[in-house]
């Protein structure tokens, strides 16, 4: 599984977390994907701007629920994908254990993705093209690391 995070997991992970899915559904890929939050609480909804901005690009977001990154999530995680520098380093001070599965878009050519919370639809807009941008260079870094 590779686990996409962030702070709160209802905006950005969620949306790579679909994103990724559907790529990987329409191109045959072997891989899984999901998402927390490293600070997020479990069970809620995702935001209604992350659902209509990939309502726009067919994907159906309606039954996700937030969750909080835990042992369990790391464990099972091949790759950790943290959305920024800030929770990277949060994550490998909670957990520095994982250090040798975490995958760092700007590490390879890529950027942090923007966080468009309690933004407008085009900051969330935004927000998911850098995902599908930063998703290009971990497809074609997948069969490398896994």
């Amino acid at each position: 599984m590779i686990l996409f995070i962030c702070i709160g997991n209802t905006a950005r992970s969620p949306m790579a977390e679909y994103i990724a899915k559907e790529y990987a559904k329409e191109h045959g890929l072997p891989y899984t994907f999901s998402s927390a939050g490293l600070y997020g609480c479990y069970g809620d909804v995702m935001n209604e701007n992350s659902l209509i901005t990939l309502e726009k690009r067919g994907i159906q977001g309606k039954t996700f629920s937030s969750r909080r990154v835990n042992d369990y999530l790391l464990d099972d995680s091949r790759l950790l994908v943290p959305l920024t520098k800030n929770i990277a380093e949060d994550l490998l001070i909670q957990y520095p254990n994982v250090k040798d599965k975490i995958y760092c878009f700007w590490d390879h050519g890529g950027t942090e993705i923007y966080d468009p919370w309690q933004g407008t639809l085009e900051d969330y807009e935004k927000a998911a093209k850098m995902i599908e941008e930063n998703l290009e260079i971990l497809w074609k870094d997948l069969e490398e690391i896994l």
